[in-house]
């Protein structure tokens, strides 16, 4: 899944809105005072909305999520599923989350190869138990993405961790929460980062070259040719 800083899915014109981000965010000092301290820490499944952090999932990719939740009420809804266990895509112990003034502003999933293979069949079940009617395209979500993404996870070399989203609430944009929690999790002990981005989201990936990470293969994504996506890789400084 795509990882969007500040997310925004309207692509065509995030290069103008990033611009004017970066300048808001430059002159805000007062307001983000008055708002509050954006704390990043760990989901904690039991305490937090998961409505909430759901509902920030859901915005992340104009395509996947779609067809994976069907829509931002049934993304919600979810959310007691998709949370709910360890090692699985949406691992609470790899859900890193942004806090202002008590409320979720701010999401960030990444995994390592602790991840468990997404359990199509099980979460659908789980699902259905809620009495959530079905996504269309749930299935194909998950055979042509979600499953193959926590496979590849699983796989991943000690020490290395893939960020699989980043998501920030449209109320928060222009605090640098999602900077802060890349922040958070380049702070963890892993060796190598890895990401996938849109390619025609060049504000994105402009910030992300800033962090360290650097292009390193391009393919076409989901769902089918027309989207077209970055791999990017960030390593410690030889």
């Amino acid at each position: 899944m795509s990882p969007e800083l500040e997310n925004n899915n309207e692509n065509s014109n995030n290069g103008e809105e990033w611009q004017h981000m970066e300048d808001t965010q430059q002159n805000d000092g007062e307001r983000r005072e008055a708002m509050g301290e954006i704390k990043v820490r760990l989901l904690n499944p039991e305490a937090d909305s998961l409505e909430k952090a759901t509902r920030l999932v859901y915005q992340v990719d104009p395509y996947i999520c779609p067809d994976f939740f069907g829509d931002a009420e049934r993304a919600e809804k979810m959310g007691k599923v998709l949370f709910a266990e360890k090692g699985s895509l949406f691992d609470p112990g790899h859900t890193l989350v942004a806090e202002q003034d008590g409320e979720l502003i701010g999401v960030l999933i990444f995994a390592d190869n602790s991840t468990k293979p997404w359990d199509t069949a099980g979460v659908k079940e789980k699902i259905q138990a809620l009495g959530i009617e079905m996504p269309e395209y749930f299935d194909r979500a998950n055979e042509e993405y979600m499953a193959p993404v926590s496979e590849e996870a699983g796989q991943l070399p000690d020490g290395v961790a893939e960020v699989e989203l980043c998501a920030t609430d449209e109320k928060a944009r222009g605090q640098g929460v999602g900077t802060k929690m890349f922040d958070a999790f380049l702070s963890l002990p892993y060796e190598e980062q890895h990401l996938t981005v849109l390619k025609n989201n060049p504000a994105a990936i402009h910030l992300y070259e800033k962090m360290g990470f650097r292009i390193v293969s391009t393919q076409t994504g989901y769902p089918d040719d027309s989207v077209v996506t970055h791999n990017m890789v960030r390593k410690p400084e030889a």
